[in-house]
């Protein structure tokens, strides 16, 4: 077992599920109970990870989402832009409406709708000269450039967007990378960083990247409420059929762009062993003694701010959903930075699910077993995802199967599901659950296994990919 491994499950032994269910909500811990993983934290996981601060690999994916913003990623820069230029072509396809009066009046609004209206018009309006100064800043690494910048809620709602930045007495503030790296500098405008992210849900992992779908997120509801507010009538006006249909393909065109980053950025393996390694980043940045991490190259105060931030929600208001991610985090790190790799033989012994892709054989419980029937490439596919998610404890649904794009049905996907089930219903303990949902989350189906007992070969021969 690696020294990751151990300090992973010494988590499982600290912190029972238990203690988890009781302190679900967003409270802070008492200090009884923050005391042992607060300790947990100095003593097992920073000896553990500060040696990875070194290693090459991990050095890439901490640097991955950086490399957004420096264009070095080109597939995914691309996604960026692909969702920057579908929010400008929506608010452009909408913007046709504004000076259609025949439209306005039908909307049947009070004084104060009207009002309310007029401000999500012109908001929406701004969208066209793309306001913002990027959907993805290297500022956000530590914490969210908007969070720094402590925006109030009544600054959102100015339709100018032009308000300066409302900041806390003596504190720093951080504009754009330009001239000299290590000099902060007032971001001149709130339309820049919109908009506020919550500090707690975005405290240790993927900061830039969520901070990036937080801002899409709150630029696309502007669109929707105001896209929602002119179709409601739009039957009664077949003159303006063309810049309906326009305004159609533009909204189309930019949930697909959303849900292609979304894919890049969050679901790929890639992206989730980036997430551990800023996750790691962020403690060693905040509590670590392994020397420098210049190797980010950002500024030196956009570490020392990023460092207060954490040491003051891990020492004094730890939450239960932070110790959560952190034990993720170090789970994941075991996953894809251990030096320490299985034998395929070694990884059967552990009792856990093995899967060798090129033979399509499984063993579980240190026993190979046959499926009742064989599999076939879209059943062998499906186990390979489920066993991937499992780790996460998520779900896949046909989205995830066929693509995002997909014209495949429900019904289709639930077929190929039924058919791995079939192939392994011999095996025990070996769960394939629906999760329910409706709409787009309809037939979401999860694998119950436990996170560390999953391993993937190439082949035969191969080290196994941990998931």
């Amino acid at each position: 077992m690696s020294h990751l491994e151990s300090v992973a499950r010494l988590y499982d032994a600290l912190v029972p599920r238990s203690v988890v269910q009781e302190h679900s909500g967003r409270c802070h811990l008492p200090q009884n109970e923050a005391r042992p993983i607060q300790d947990w934290i100095a003593t097992e996981v920073l000896p553990a990870i500060e040696p990875l601060m070194s290693n090459g690999g991990f050095r890439l994916h901490a640097r991955w989402p950086l490399l957004f913003c420096l264009g070095e990623c080109s597939g995914e820069r691309r996604l960026v832009e692909a969702v920057d230029d579908a929010l400008v072509n929506e608010a452009e396809a909408l913007n046709l409406f504004r000076r259609k009066r025949s439209i306005k009046d039908r909307l049947n609004l009070d004084q104060n709708q009207t009002e309310r209206f007029k401000q999500l018009q012109s908001r929406c309006a701004l969208k066209r000269d793309r306001p913002w100064e990027d959907l993805v800043s290297p500022l956000d690494y530590f914490r969210s450039i908007a969070e720094q910048l402590k925006f109030t809620q009544r600054s959102f709602q100015d339709d100018t967007l032009s308000s300066e930045p409302l900041v806390q007495s003596g504190e720093c503030v951080i504009g754009e990378l330009s001239g000299s790296p290590t000099t902060p500098r007032i971001v001149p405008s709130l339309r820049q960083w919109l908009p506020l992210c919550n500090p707690e849900l975005h405290a240790v992992g993927n900061v830039m990247l969520q901070s990036m779908l937080h801002r899409i997120d709150f630029h696309r509801k502007d669109l929707r409420q105001l896209r929602n507010q002119y179709r409601r009538n739009h039957t009664e006006f077949p003159r303006f059929s063309a810049e309906f249909a326009a305004e159609v393909e533009a909204w189309n065109t930019l949930d697909e762009a959303i849900a292609n980053l979304r894919a890049s950025v969050v679901r790929s393996d890639f992206a989730v062993a980036s997430n551990a390694a800023c996750a790691a980043v962020q403690l060693v940045n905040a509590f670590g003694t392994c020397g420098s991490l210049d190797w980010l190259e950002l500024p030196e105060i956009v570490h020392q701010d990023g460092a207060a931030t954490l040491q003051n929600l891990v020492n004094n208001r730890l939450t239960i959903q932070v110790a959560e991610r952190i034990s993720q985090a170090v789970t994941l790190l075991v996953r894809y930075f251990s030096e320490e790799r299985l034998s395929r033989t070694q990884a059967v012994a552990t009792g856990g699910l093995v899967l060798v892709s090129s033979t399509q054989r499984v063993w579980w419980r240190s026993e190979e077993v046959t499926p009742v029937d064989d599999f076939t490439d879209y059943t062998w596919r499906l186990l390979e995802m489920l066993a991937k998610r499992a780790g996460m404890k998520e779900p896949i649904t046909k989205y995830d199967f066929y693509g995002q794009g997909t014209t495949k049905s429900d019904q289709a996907f639930r077929m190929q599901v039924s058919n791995l089930k079939k192939a392994v219903r011999n095996i025990r303990d070996f769960e394939i659950k629906s999760e329910g949902g409706t709409g787009k989350d309809r037939g979401k189906y999860r694998l119950h296994l436990n996170n560390a007992d999953i391993y993937i070969f190439g082949d035969e021969a191969n080290h196994e990919r941990r998931l």
